[in-house]
């Protein structure tokens, strides 16, 4: 049974900078207007921000954080975008992770299908309740590689800590800013087997060229996380 929660809904300021920065910590539940901070008693929305791909799209990025003390799976958000008052898209789309362990979390990146300019989003969230997160991948040494006006390169080494090949099936890096708002998450899939006590290195690109605004000028510091299968 899917458990579905009460929409958040950010009002836009219709200005200078329409864009980017606006976190989801100031979400109200079903409403436009700013409501106290949600304490993490069961999975929500955070720390969205909005930008315009280079395709001209409407983009809402941010993170799905697991209040529950049980994990959760098949996490995905439905983002629907607003002009003057009239919806313009929808877009449902799953988690860059879909299961996630107690206290965990996941960003989502999600386009609208055409360009345009929103003035308003709201982001409804789903998920089933269970799930197994495959253990033993952990990630090492992870830094900042190149870091630029509009592209942000991070790496690290992923370690197989478990007594059995495992498949690294997809890396996920999540980009914040100093506010703790989600700018960017980009995901690679090595579908690389380690063995036990074996490594792989990885190389994630942030590039945001040609985006309005190109956040990753905002960037302040990044997560790496893996979703792993056995062998």
């Amino acid at each position: 049974m899917t458990d579905y929660r009460v929409v958040f809904t950010v009002m836009l300021i219709v200005g200078v900078a329409v864009y980017g920065g606006l976190t989801g910590a100031q979400f109200a539940l079903g409403s436009g207007q700013d409501g106290p901070e949600t304490t993490a008693t069961e999975p929500l929305v955070r720390g969205t921000t909005i930008h315009l791909d280079r395709s001209g799209r409407p983009t809402v990025v941010g993170e799905v954080v697991n209040g529950f003390d049980t994990s959760i799976t098949n996490v995905t958000v439905t983002v629907t975008f607003y002009r003057n008052g009239t919806q313009i898209g929808q877009v449902t789309q799953a988690a860059l992770r879909e299961t996630l362990e107690a206290g965990d979390r996941a960003p989502f990146d999600v386009h609208m299908r055409s360009s345009g300019e929103a003035d308003r989003y709201e982001v409804a969230l789903s998920y089933d309740r269970g799930g197994e997160v495959v253990p033993g991948l952990t990630v090492e040494n992870a830094s900042v590689a190149r870091e630029a006006q509009s592209q942000v390169d991070v790496v690290g080494e992923i370690t197989n800590t478990r007594g059995e090949p495992l498949v690294v099936d997809r890396v996920v890096a999540t980009f914040y800013n100093a506010n703790g708002s989600v700018i960017g998450a980009r995901t690679v899939r090595p579908s690389r087997t380690i063995q036990p006590d074996g490594s792989y290195s990885v190389r994630i690109e942030f590039r945001t060229l040609g985006d309005v605004p190109s956040l990753a000028q905002e960037f302040a510091r990044f997560e790496i996380s893996i979703v792993a299968a056995r062998a």
